[in-house]
């Protein structure tokens, strides 16, 4: 089991926070015209940080060890949380590349699509975000499950 593999608990909280703050950021973007570049810029930070960190966390998360003798609750619980945490992160991935290629649009002089087409772009990311949120809400909440109800570290100590 590698070293840092006990890592997980204390990563994990960073990225389901800036995860989340990223559409709240563009939205302010959209709503406040003066500081749209500025507030886009920073959400795309914050999305590609949160990003890279969720991908810490399922790397931290998948080293952790498995109870010698699980509950079927607990293994269950366990492959619903892993699974949702891959495609979790693939899909922010993908929302990250998008966003950060619908931003590029409007700095390029030739593609520079009109202010209504950038509108309608990010409400469709914006959509696209919210449709993601719920996987990630619910992988915390199965991770949670794991720690508070299932006490999965208390049966990998035994």
């Amino acid at each position: 089991m590698p070293a840092w593999s006990h890592l997980h608990p204390a990563v994990i909280h960073f990225p389901v926070v800036l995860l989340l703050v990223v559409p709240a950021v563009l939205t302010l973007g959209l709503l406040w015209p003066a500081q749209r570049a500025g507030l886009h810029t920073c959400a795309l930070g914050l999305l590609f940080l949160g990003t890279a960190l969720a991908c810490l966390a399922v790397v931290t998360g998948l080293a952790l060890p498995v109870p010698a003798t699980p509950s079927v609750e607990l293994l269950e619980t366990l492959r619903a949380h892993e699974h949702l945490a891959k495609g979790t992160l693939l899909t922010f991935a993908v929302l990250a590349l998008a966003q950060a290629l619908l931003q590029a649009l409007t700095y390029l002089p030739r593609t520079r699509p009109s202010r209504g087409v950038v509108l309608i772009l990010q409400v469709a990311w914006l959509l696209a975000d919210a449709g993601a949120t719920l996987p990630l809400l619910r992988t915390a909440h199965l991770g949670g499950r794991l720690v508070h109800e299932l006490d999965i570290h208390g049966q990998t100590r035994r």
